[in-house]
Order: structure tokens, then C-alpha cells, then sequence
């Protein structure tokens, strides 16, 4: 199947969305929140397009992408029906870190392409 570079490249940036969203809910500090909040896109020496959460210091055309307008711009482009669906029904991921189950279950989610929030469970006060 061919794709398109601009679909291509938005496939890729909604992949890395879905793997720092990911890679956020494992309760890092406050410095990892900090870098994780943002994608960056650059070209490397060779004139290969990279994506990555921090850019080498010799990054050409360094792009810093905000992981929380992606959220909003991948849920805007799913169809009617799942947009009804996720706000009638909106589903919420409760997860620990280092929960093999909760890793089982939000890869559950992702492969049915169900839309859900996801919220890690550390003291007794998040879950609220």
C-alpha cells in the first residue's frame, strides 16, 4: 500500500503521540514531564527525517511539536459515530506503574481504536 508523505508523516506523529502518552503514564519526575510534553521532528546529517522526545544537539530543521494539540487534532478526525460514542461513553484507563494488566488493557483499547483517557493511580487522591 502506498502512502502519501504528509499522511505518512502524520501517521508517525500520531504513533509517537500514542507512545509518549504511553511512556507518561509510568508516573515520571518532573523533569521527564517537562521533555515529554513536546515531540520534536529534525533532519539528521545524512538527510533522514527523525522523530524523537529530545533532538540531537546537531539537529537541522528542528521542529518541536505539543503532544497535547496532537490528542485533540487525532480525536477531532475520528469518525461521527466513535466521537458520539467517546463522549456519551467516555472511557477512563485507571493504571499503576508497573502494572502488567494495565499495560494488557490500554493495549486493548488501542488496537480496538477505542478513545480513552488515561490516569495513573499513585496515592489514594488520583483516582478522584
Amino acid at each position: 500500500m502506498r502512502v502519501s508523505k504528509s499522511l505518512s508523516t502524520w501517521i508517525a506523529v500520531a504513533m509517537m503521540a500514542l507512545l509518549q502518552s504511553s511512556a507518561l503514564a509510568q508516573a515520571p519526575t518532573d523533569s521527564d514531564k517537562e521533555v515529554r510534553k513536546y515531540l520534536y521532528r529534525w533532519t539528521d546529517a545524512r538527510n533522514q527525517i527523525n522523530y524523537g522526545d529530545r533532538p540531537p544537539p546537531d539537529a537541522q530543521n528542528l521542529l518541536r511539536i505539543d503532544l497535547r494539540q496532537i490528542g485533540e487534532q487525532v480525536q477531532s478526525m475520528l469518525p461521527y459515530q466513535v466521537r458520539r460514542a467517546a463522549a456519551t461513553y467516555p472511557v477512563m484507563l485507571f493504571t499503576a506503574s508497573k502494572c502488567p494488566p494495565c499495560n494488557t488493557a490500554r493495549e486493548f483499547l488501542v488496537k480496538r481504536g477505542v478513545p480513552f483517557a488515561e490516569r495513573t493511580i499513585v496515592t489514594g487522591n488520583d483516582s478522584v
